[in-house]
């Protein structure tokens, strides 16, 4: 604990040395040669996604409201050193949400998402040039039915590959939904895969051999595991497999090594519920399972981005709130190594809740990380050095926090599917405990203080990933998270 208040001292005295603002633009100097930038182009509850360098620049996508409350996608040019050279936005009267942006085989930008129509979601994508024009945008949509790319990449014949979830036919649930496009936007195919369950792709990659596999979140029933999914190059399934343990399991990125393997970087409740932690997997090239990682620390901890190097070493990105014992989610860099055990470990410090979703290696020791602080876009230019602490590696049921006598514990559970229940137990009688809500943005959902026992409709919320987190009046705090359907 020590060690964490001398770092948040240190954190706000380089604000007061280092910090310079200009077109609500901060730039932080954290540790020797990393620096966090701050952006939102003075825009409302702005949402950083996904990072792609290009001949010096790099190119940040986001979403942010307008003036009028609409929801748009923004995208931002910056130099070499993190300032902004200019950004767009691109929608209409409506809400736009870009979760991920990549680089075309003619070094164009190719952005991909879902905006709403009527009622339901259609997934869309963009062509921008490297100067902020669109070239073009394409939506696409099933009447009753909601559907959202989460990624894209090119094809090898300049057309495009992207993955996300549709609506089943019964509407009762989601499945895997992978599309093909050629190079001016049309659908060249689209299928969908998965469980008579909630089922979500979130990331795709081409194989050496052509193929491409996908990965994601599948149901099983009574939680969520991990999915992976190999397909030919005209969406034939050739084998599936499951990750997973009997807690709720969360995927978010797929990375293929050097040896050609599958793996697989998200998130693991924990043997107590209330906390969770980075959950690894990798299967062979043929689909045979190897191994699986748990690593934290005491809060709630996951992997949303993860890399390799040229020696084979591993990075990892998402959040952690174990720096502060639970609050707030804080950005970080974990280093691996060639076996995927915890080599060393740093911290981003912001004041509000921040999270890296998109992570770039520039070269072999130099990274590019992207997401959210707050309500403003953020951006970390990062190396490979300065690891000053680490995560635990762990068996399955070995992390459960234990509480100290004027702690309280915090039960979140599904009461139904639209209902969820909190209850907040502490050995104070009249405590005061604040809990809220947040989306996987960080946008704060509900607030409540004071209650000890009461109810959450879900059904007002657009999204299906929640954080939570609670503080009582002597500073102590929990924090976890749960998928809401």
């Amino acid at each position: 604990m020590k060690a964490a208040t001398e770092k948040l001292l240190l954190f706000f005295a380089m604000i007061k040395h280092y910090a310079t603002l200009t077109f609500l633009h901060l730039c932080l100097l954290v540790q020797s040669n990393d620096l966090q930038f701050l952006f939102n182009d003075s825009l409302q509850n702005a949402e950083g996604r996904s990072v792609k360098a290009l001949n010096g620049s790099f190119y940040f996508i986001g979403n942010a409201d307008d003036s009028l409350g609409n929801t748009k996608t923004i995208l931002t040019k910056l130099d070499k050193d993190g300032n902004v050279v200019w950004w767009n936005s691109y929608g209409d009267s409506t809400i736009h949400v870009s979760p991920f942006i990549n680089l075309t085989a003619t070094n164009e930008l190719i952005v991909t998402g879902q905006k709403l129509s009527g009622s339901n979601t259609d997934y869309e994508i963009t062509l921008i040039d490297t100067s902020g024009n669109m070239i073009w945008n394409r939506s696409y949509g099933t009447a009753s039915k909601n559907e959202s790319l989460k990624y894209i990449e090119s094809t090898t014949d300049k057309g495009f590959i992207g993955c996300g979830y549709t609506t089943q036919t019964n509407l009762a649930a989601n499945d895997f939904l992978v599309v093909r496009f050629d190079s001016s936007g049309s659908i060249l195919w689209q299928k969908t895969y998965g469980s008579n369950h909630n089922d979500y792709a979130q990331m795709l990659r081409r194989t050496s051999n052509g193929n491409y596999i996908v990965s994601g979140d599948i149901h099983n029933g009574h939680d969520m595991d991990t999915y992976l999914l190999l397909i030919d190059s005209v969406g034939n399934e050739i084998w599936n497999r499951v990750a997973g343990d009997v807690y709720d399991n969360g995927n978010q990125t797929v990375l293929i090594n050097h040896a050609g393997d599958f793996i697989l970087c998200g998130e693991s409740t924990t043997a107590g519920g209330f906390e969770f932690d980075i959950y690894l997997a990798a299967f062979g090239a043929q689909g045979n399972f190897l191994w699986s990682r748990y690593m934290g620390g005491n809060g709630s901890d996951a992997g949303f981005a993860i890399t390799e190097n040229l020696n084979h070493q591993y990075f990892i990105t998402g959040y952690s709130s174990s720096i502060y014992n639970g609050a707030p989610y804080t950005a970080y860099l974990l280093k691996l190594d060639s076996a995927f055990h915890p080599l060393g470990l740093k911290y981003y410090p912001q004041p509000d809740l921040t999270i890296c979703y998109d992570e770039i290696l520039l070269n072999d020791s130099t990274f590019v990380l992207a997401g959210t602080s707050g309500s403003n876009f953020y951006m970390v230019l990062t190396n490979d050095s300065g690891y000053n602490s680490n995560f635990i590696e762990h068996d399955l049921v070995s992390d459960v926090s234990t509480l100290t006598a004027d702690a309280f514990e915090v039960k979140v559970f599904k009461a139904s599917k639209e209902e969820l229940k909190v209850e907040i137990m502490s050995p104070e009688k009249f405590s005061s405990t604040e809990f809220k809500l947040f989306d996987m943005s960080g946008r704060l959902l509900f607030k409540n203080q004071f209650t000890k026992l009461f109810s959450v409709d879900l059904s007002c919320f657009e999204t299906s990933y929640f954080f939570w987190r609670a503080e009582d009046e002597h500073g102590n705090s929990k924090s976890g998270k749960f998928i809401g359907y």
